[in-house]
């Protein structure tokens, strides 16, 4: 599975709202645990309560489910 693919990657660039645009996605991404993973996993993303601060955490994560249930993650 390529980086582009993986649910973490698809989840940043598919989530219908950031709260406060691109700075938002940046934030998401500055708060993932991408220390030393060559892939943007599930397991990366921040908790829900920090989601919310830029997007609708539960969406987000509904999103995350679906896609990694796709691609068998």
């Amino acid at each position: 599975m390529s980086p582009a693919s993986t649910p973490g990657t698809g989840t940043v660039l598919e989530a219908p709202a950031y709260r406060h645009g691109a700075r938002s996605m940046e934030c998401v991404i500055d708060m993932s645990a991408l220390s030393g993973k060559l892939l943007f996993e599930r397991s990366c993303l921040p908790a829900p309560d920090q989601l919310d601060l830029h997007v609708d955490g539960a969406q987000f994560l509904a999103i995350v489910r679906a896609g990694g249930e796709a691609a068998g993650v």
